[in-house]
C-alpha cells in the first residue's frame, strides 16, 4: 500500500563504492531497457505489445544503447554542470543544448531551434513558441539529474524542472522531473513503492500528470490479481489515449508506471512491462532501468544485460565518453551536489562515507497552458541582507497578472526551492547563485524573475570560503588605488575605502587557526604574534611584498616598519571572537554601519 505523502527520511549514509555501484547500475539499466526495445519503438501505437512480439534480448545488444537519443542528449547538460557547477542555470543549459549538431526530433528539435534563434531558456520551452512542448523528450533524458542527487530528490527535481524548460514545459517537463526524482529516491529507498511515491510528490496536484500517476496507483491498488497488468493498462489507455501522438509524455509516463508498480524490483520483468505498454517502447523500458537499475546496484542486475558491455572503449554518440568516463563525471557531479547541499564525504578506511541530508520530494510549481493569448505574469523582486549574518537572504516577490497569482515558487540557486511571496533563504555554502521566482497566474500560465547575488562572508574578497592574507592584500591594494568598489570593501560601510576596513578585516574577520580576527604582525595567520612571524619577516626582509611574507602595513615593502609593527603588538594571542555593535566604538571603529557576524563551518 502507497502512503498517502512521502516521509521526511532521516540523515542517511552512503559509502562510495554502494554509490558507485548503484551510479552504474543505474546506467546499465537505462542502456538495457532502450537497447531492448529498440526494434519496437511506435510500432504498437494505442495497442500493446504482444508476448509473441517480444524481441528475445541477446547480451551483444547492451552496446547499441551507446548510439541512442535516451544517452546522448544528456551530454550537454552534464558537460554545463562539469563546466560551470552543479547548479548551472537554465540559460547555460540551453546555450550548451543549443551548441550541439546531433539528430533531434520532436520538442527537442523544436527547442533546440528556438535557442538557435535567438530565444533563450527557459522561453524556448514555452507553448508560445514551442508547439511539442508536452512531448516525452524531457522524460526519457533527465536522468543525469536523478543520477548526481543520491537520496536528494528535491535537488533532482530542482535540475530537471532548469533543464527541462529548455525544450519544454508542462506535462512535457513534469515527466523529466517525476523521473529523476525518483531514480535520486531510488538510491536511499527502502522498496520501489516509496520509489513511486517519491515522483508522484513531485508533480503538483492540479497538473494532468499528477492526474495520470494517481489513476495509475490507485487503479493498481483496486487490480486483485497483480500478477497481471492488462486491465490497468487499458484503463490508461481508455482515459489517456492520444489516438496517435505516441511519442506524448503522460501516456509514455504511464506504461513506466505500469512497469513499476507491476514488475517492482525486478528489472526484467519491469523493463518488459512498460515496453508491451506499447507507444515510444524503447525509451519507457529505458526509464524503468534507469530507476531500477540504480535501487538494485550494479551487482544485482542480470549478468545478461551487462556481460558484453564496452566500458572502455565505445563512446556515446557525438562524445568523447566511454561508460567508465561518463560514470566517472557523474561521480564528480554527485559529490559536488551532496556538498552544496550540506553533505559531508568523509574517508572510510579504503572507502568513503557519504553522509547525506535529510531531503523530501516536494512538488514543483504548477503550470498548465491556458491557450494562445494568455498573457504571462509578471514578477519583481526585492532582497534584504540580514546585517548579523552573511548567508541568511530575504526575499519578497510582487506578481500581478489579470488572471489573478496562484502561486510563487523561489529556485535559490542551491537546488533547494520553496514556495510563497516572502521568503528567507540561508544559504549553506558562500558563492554565486541564480535566484529565480516563478509565478504561476489564475490560469495556470507562468512567468519568471531572477537575479544573480553573491553570498560570502564579509572579507571573503576571493570568494573561495576563506578569509585570509590573500584577502588582507586584496583590500589593501583597493585602498592603495582608491578602488571605488564599495560593495564589496567597504566594510565599515561609512562610504569611503580606507584604513578602518582593513584594520577591522585583520582583528575581527580574518580565519585563524584558532578562530576569528588577529593583530598586524600575526603574519602566518595562527592567532598569535610570536617568534614564527619573526622568522617569516626576516626570511623575506626587503624582497617580499605580501602579508604572507611580513609585510604588516601593506605598503609592498618589508623593512625596518613592519618589523616595529610586530615589536609592538609581539606576544599577542587572539581571542577569536567577533564583537558586538555595540562595542565598536569602543573598539575605535567608529562609522561601521552593519557587522557581518561570519559563521564558522
Amino acid at each position: 500500500m502507497l502512503i498517502a505523502t512521502a516521509q521526511a527520511m532521516s540523515q542517511q549514509t552512503i559509502t562510495h563504492s554502494v554509490f558507485r555501484d548503484k551510479l552504474e547500475g543505474g546506467l546499465v539499466g537505462q542502456m538495457a531497457g532502450v537497447a531492448w526495445g529498440r526494434t519496437t519503438e511506435a510500432q504498437w501505437q494505442d495497442s500493446r505489445i504482444p508476448d509473441a512480439s517480444v524481441p528475445t534480448w541477446s547480451p551483444g545488444w547492451i552496446n547499441s544503447a551507446f548510439s541512442q537519443d535516451d544517452l546522448y542528449v544528456e551530454i550537454p547538460f552534464i558537460d554545463a554542470m562539469a563546466d560551470v557547477g552543479a547548479n548551472a542555470s537554465w540559460t547555460t543549459f540551453g546555450e550548451y543544448f543549443a551548441d550541439t549538431t546531433f539528430n533531434l526530433w520532436v520538442a527537442n528539435k523544436v527547442g533546440r531551434d528556438n535557442l538557435q534563434a535567438g530565444i533563450p531558456a527557459p522561453q524556448s520551452g514555452h507553448p508560445s513558441v514551442n508547439h511539442q512542448y508536452q512531448m516525452i523528450d524531457w522524460q526519457i533524458e533527465s536522468n543525469f539529474a536523478g543520477a548526481v542527487s543520491p537520496g536528494l530528490p528535491t535537488a533532482a527535481g530542482d535540475i530537471a524542472w532548469r533543464g527541462g524548460h529548455v525544450m519544454t514545459w508542462g506535462d512535457g517537463t513534469y515527466g523529466g522531473v517525476t523521473f529523476a526524482t525518483m531514480q535520486a529516491t531510488a538510491y536511499t529507498a527502502n522498496s520501489v513503492d516509496e520509489i513511486i511515491q517519491a515522483g508522484r510528490d513531485s508533480l503538483p496536484v492540479g497538473s494532468n500528470y499528477r492526474e495520470l500517476v494517481d489513476d495509475m496507483i490507485a487503479w493498481h491498488e483496486a487490480d486483485t490479481d497483480k500478477s497481471t497488468w492488462e486491465d490497468t493498462w487499458q484503463l490508461a489507455q481508455d482515459k489517456w489515449g492520444t489516438g496517435g501522438a505516441w511519442y506524448d509524455a503522460k501516456i509514455n509516463g504511464a506504461w513506466v508506471f505500469l512497469g513499476l508498480l507491476y514488475g517492482q524490483d525486478d528489472i526484467t520483468k519491469a523493463m518488459r512491462i512498460a515496453m508491451q505498454g506499447g507507444d515510444d517502447s524503447d525509451c519507457n523500458p529505458s526509464s524503468v532501468g534507469a530507476i531500477i537499475g540504480t535501487y538494485l546496484g550494479l551487482t544485482e542486475i542480470p549478468d545478461t544485460f551487462k556481460s558484453n558491455l564496452n566500458r572502455t572503449s565505445r563512446t556515446f554518440s557525438d562524445s568523447d565518453y566511454t561508460f567508465d568516463g561518463m560514470t566517472e563525471v557523474l561521480d564528480g557531479l554527485a559529490r559536488e551536489v551532496v556538498l552544496l547541499r550540506g553533505g559531508t564525504i568523509t574517508p572510510a578506511g579504503d572507502d568513503e562515507l557519504w553522509t547525506i541530508p535529510q531531503d523530501q520530494s516536494i512538488a514543483l510549481p504548477l503550470e498548465q497552458w491556458p491557450g494562445p493569448g494568455d498573457d504571462i505574469p509578471t514578477v519583481l523582486i526585492s532582497l534584504d541582507r540580514d546585517p548579523t549574518d552573511w548567508s541568511k537572504l530575504d526575499l519578497t516577490a510582487v506578481a500581478s497578472d489579470d488572471d489573478g497569482v496562484a502561486s510563487i515558487y523561489w529556485f535559490f540557486g542551491d537546488l533547494t526551492f520553496t514556495a510563497g511571496s516572502a521568503v528567507t533563504h540561508t544559504y549553506g555554502t558562500p558563492g554565486n547563485y541564480e535566484i529565480i521566482a516563478y509565478v504561476t497566474d489564475g490560469e495556470g500560465n507562468t512567468g519568471w524573475n531572477s537575479l544573480i547575488v553573491s553570498v560570502f562572508a564579509y572579507g571573503d574578497f576571493l570568494q573561495d570560503g576563506d578569509v585570509d592574507a590573500d584577502d588582507i592584500d586584496l583590500l589593501a591594494d583597493a585602498i592603495r588605488t582608491g578602488s571605488t568598489e564599495l560593495a564589496l570593501y567597504d566594510i565599515s560601510g561609512d562610504g569611503v575605502i580606507d584604513i578602518l576596513d582593513l584594520d577591522y578585516l585583520v582583528r575581527f574577520l580574518v580565519d585563524t587557526t584558532t578562530g576569528y580576527g588577529t593583530e598586524y604582525g600575526d603574519f602566518n595567520l595562527d592567532g598569535i604574534v610570536d617568534t614564527t612571524d619573526l622568522t617569516i619577516l626576516a626570511t623575506n626582509f626587503g624582497v617580499g611584498t605580501t602579508w604572507a611574507q611580513g609585510n604588516a602595513n601593506c605598503d609592498l615593502v618589508i623593512d625596518t616598519t613592519d618589523l616595529t609593527i610586530l615589536a609592538t603588538n609581539f606576544g599577542f594571542v587572539a581571542s577569536g571572537d567577533v564583537p558586538e555593535p555595540a562595542t565598536m566604538s569602543l573598539l575605535a571603529l567608529g562609522g561601521l554601519a552593519l557587522l557581518w557576524r561570519r559563521k564558522k563551518n
